[in-house]
């Protein structure tokens, strides 16, 4: 069966480098600044605990639309739960930096420590929701991509592991770096493909 057609004019390298640069930036900016993240919240890092957290808060909406950019030449369902899943995760997530880091920190700069547990607990309930529908949302625009390029999006489950990851581990090194390598990559791969050209079939 025929495969995508390719675009080769000029116009649309740019609106290809665009699509993945969408996808990848955010990643590659959660990772960057992930590195210096804190391994604990105490007096001498509550400060950049807050900011690196105020910092990342518009990044994660960007992270939860990758999915849904990624597999936008998809059929339905899979660009549909794509979509739903980078939502729960730009949500949710965002709520749990807001809570975990940004509120956390706060309070610690404030000098009421003991509020952290009220923080945590809330926050503990968000993340696992915005990483699990990350995972769903990635697995959701492999399938759509498969269901045109074939065996050369299977990569792109790569995304999937490194939501888990960041699951348990957030965006700490060396899990959580990990984490956001594999969601890059995996990511880069289906947004590579799904930039390609016109969707098409693949034969088995």
């Amino acid at each position: 069966m025929p495969l995508p057609e390719p675009d080769a004019s000029p116009s649309s390298h740019v609106r290809r480098a665009a699509l993945v640069a969408a996808v990848a930036v955010p990643l590659l900016l959660a990772l960057t600044i992930g590195l210096t993240h804190p391994v604990s919240l105490t007096a001498s890092t509550a400060i950049w605990w807050r900011n690196l957290h105020i910092i990342l808060l518009p990044v994660f909406p960007l992270i939860g639309a990758g999915p849904w950019i990624a597999s936008r030449r998809s059929a339905q369902p899979w660009r549909w739960i794509a979509g739903v899943g980078g939502f729960l995760f730009a949500v949710y997530y965002t709520g749990l930096d807001a809570l975990a880091g940004i509120a956390a920190g706060s309070v610690q700069l404030a000098g009421h420590p003991e509020a952290k547990s009220s923080l945590y607990a809330i926050a503990g309930v968000f993340g696992p929701i915005g990483a699990i529908g990350l995972a769903v949302a990635w697995a959701a625009a492999t399938i759509g991509v498969m269901r045109s390029y074939g065996v050369r999006a299977v990569p792109g489950a790569l995304a999937v592991v490194g939501a888990l990851l960041v699951w348990k581990s957030h965006v700490y090194f060396p899990v959580g770096t990990l984490g956001l390598a594999l969601l890059l990559a995996g990511g880069i791969v289906l947004a590579v493909l799904s930039s390609a050209g016109r969707r098409g079939t693949v034969s088995a």
